[in-house]
């Protein structure tokens, strides 16, 4: 969100720091925050850091209860993260941010109506994923 880091955020709490930071620095005043799929985590996390800075949650889509689970162990979490920063990972999110995919996601689990999904859209997701280190998002 604020940009300037050395590393980008990587866990759920250090993306929710960034949230709160973004509406006590810039909005100055509580805000509702919204999350969408596995970003729900972000938005929960926010709200338990600074409860007078985020005044509601709006979840859109979240993944199963299993996955928005705050309360994880460090050998469950470090499971995750060895997996994401493997080859593996990294082969993943190289299929995951092509065009074609993201299309098909999009059309089948964001979008009440796939027609919606145009190439404008799908610019902005491949913009947004050519980044390989933010497959850690």
């Amino acid at each position: 969100l604020l940009g300037g880091w050395e590393e980008p955020p990587r866990t759920p709490r250090e993306w929710a720091e960034q949230v709160v930071a973004y509406i006590t620095e810039e909005v100055g005043e509580p805000c509702v925050v919204v999350g969408q799929s596995n970003l729900c985590t972000v938005a929960l996390e926010a709200a338990a850091l600074d409860p007078e800075a985020v005044k509601g949650v709006v979840l859109l889509g979240p993944p199963a209860v299993e996955a928005l689970s705050l309360d994880k162990s460090p050998e469950a979490i470090a499971k995750v993260w060895r997996i994401v920063g493997s080859p593996v990972g990294a082969a993943l999110f190289r299929f995951a941010r092509r065009k074609p995919f993201l299309a098909s996601f999009s059309k089948k689990n964001l979008f009440a109506d796939p027609a919606l999904v145009d190439d404008d859209y799908l610019d902005v997701c491949a913009a947004g994923a050519a980044d390989a280190a933010t497959r850690h998002a």
